[in-house]
């Protein structure tokens, strides 16, 4: 249901982001570190009509990269990386990068002071782009600040709009519901190592700060996703370690309208699950996981689940052999589908990002 289409040179790759500029396709992947340090280039390739595959474009100074972010503020395109460690310390810079339509280069925009960065999130509320970086830790605690940015069109830079107390925080999730902005924030772990409780906020326009609106008990969330089926909106959290046991339940969760609140959908049975990807093929939906772990082996299969209509819940559609899975990521090119995945085996220089078609899921 899914083939292999090309693999990426990668020692540690944990985040695959596409994107375009003009009529070209790209690809950025977040190398993590090899075995001796976190300070490696990410690479990020371009599409070849020639060659009909990506090639290395260029070289990115990164420090522990966890995530790439691709967005557009007017005409301009950027690239954001979350550092997450340099050397032995976890505040380090993060860079938001610019596209250079003359030198057809990304060069450094703007640095901005992180704590161990899991990733960023880019949305626009109105006329207004945001920047949210998740902050996994200081030096010395998880219990730290994630904040988020405004587009300062004054300054041409990104200024602090707020920051959100966060307890190792991995990702943030943006969504509209009734035209009402959310953001949902996956937590890991507390000051004393107990997992954390996930929230989410809503954005009040009177005073411009997201408000919390909901907590959610989560179990080492390393990740969140929002989608929409229909008329419902869910969203999936990763669960990744529940006290001791690398074998936990995520769970999908679906907005009551009644009710005004996020209710539990479905649970699902994942293995050190770092992140869900929910993405279309015609008038089928999917939801994939990333299974890192399952106390034994990081060579584990990770998921692709199916939404069955007629039962209304995920089915298994197919499962993918991986080594670490870190991040499934599906896009388009053409009217071709393609997903992404990947993967890194932790104190190794094991790892790979891999590039598969997948126009073989042919549900009804």
């Amino acid at each position: 249901m899914v083939k292999a289409f090309q693999e990426f040179s990668s020692a540690s790759a944990v985040d695959v982001e596409h994107f375009r500029i003009d009529e070209t396709d790209f690809v950025a992947v977040a190398s993590f570190r090899n075995t001796t340090t976190f300070s490696m280039p990410s690479p990020v390739y371009r599409f070849s009509d020639t060659t009909d595959g990506f090639e290395l474009f260029q070289l990115l100074e990164t420090h522990g990269a966890q995530d790439w972010e691709h967005f557009r503020v007017g005409d301009e395109h950027f690239l954001a990386v979350a550092n997450f460690k340099q050397g032995t310390l976890f505040e380090v810079q993060s860079v938001v990068y610019r596209y250079n339509k003359t030198t057809t280069q990304f060069e450094v925009f703007q640095p901005i002071e992180t704590q161990g960065a899991r990733s960023w999130e880019h949305f626009s509320i109105g006329e207004m782009h945001c920047l949210a970086v998740a902050n996994y830790r200081s030096e010395f605690t998880t219990q730290t600040n994630s904040v988020v940015y405004y587009y300062d069109n004054t300054t041409s830079t990104f200024q602090q709009l707020q920051a959100i107390a966060s307890q190792g925080a991995y990702e943030w999730e943006y969504f509209l519901i009734e035209n009402s902005s959310y953001l949902a924030l996956a937590n890991s772990y507390t000051t004393d190592g107990s997992s954390a409780m996930s929230e989410l906020y809503r954005y009040n326009s009177t005073t411009m700060q997201f408000e919390s609106f909901q907590k959610i008990q989560t179990i080492v969330a390393t990740g969140c996703e929002y989608f929409r089926i229909g008329d419902d909106h869910f969203l999936a959290f990763a669960n990744s370690l529940d006290d001791g046991s690398w074998h936990v339940k995520s769970a999908v969760y679906r907005y009551n309208t009644t009710t005004a609140v996020f209710e539990t959908f479905q649970e699902i049975e994942t293995s050190g699950a770092q992140s869900w990807e929910h993405f279309r093929i015609g008038a089928s939906h999917f939801l994939a996981v990333a299974n890192l772990y399952d106390g034994l082996s990081y060579e584990l299969n990770s998921v692709v689940y199916w939404y069955n209509n007629a039962t209304q819940a995920f089915e298994v559609a197919q499962e993918v052999p991986a080594a670490g899975a870190r991040q499934w990521t599906h896009f388009r090119m053409g009217d071709v589908d393609y997903v992404a995945l990947a993967e890194f085996v932790a104190g190794t220089d094991t790892g790979a990002a891999s590039l598969m078609l997948c126009n073989g899921f042919c549900f009804p």
